[in-house]
């Protein structure tokens, strides 16, 4: 996992992983935790049954891991941090977690 300054630009992060071959998911998070974990099942096409709690974050991103290498972009967690630390450390918990056990998923927050 890396943390890329808050001027990145997701979608040319997101190109560079397409031309490389890697599939490219960009997440914009919120101010809450619902919303955040609502932007990450919208972004991901996570089906209706996403249980909308860290631990079902971390079954998804294990899953979209396990289908190959992959880069995952996640924009705006300082919103979150700012709102709520504690469901900041969540997210980036999760996130830290999945791209240790999955090292074809690139992950990188821009800005948190």
């Amino acid at each position: 996992m890396r943390f890329a300054p808050g001027g990145t630009d997701p979608q040319a992060l997101a190109a560079r992983a397409r031309d490389a071959g890697r599939p490219a998911t960009v997440v914009t998070a919120s101010r809450t935790k619902a919303a955040t974990l609502r932007a990450f099942a919208t972004a991901l096409d996570l089906p209706e049954w996403f249980g909308h709690n860290l631990d079902a974050l971390a079954d998804a991103l294990d899953e979209v891991a396990a289908a190959g290498p992959a880069d995952l972009i996640v924009v705006g967690l300082e919103r979150l941090r700012q709102a709520d630390e504690t469901s900041y450390r969540g997210v980036i918990g999760v996130l830290r977690t999945v791209a240790r056990a999955h090292p074809d998923l690139h992950v990188t927050v821009i800005g948190g």
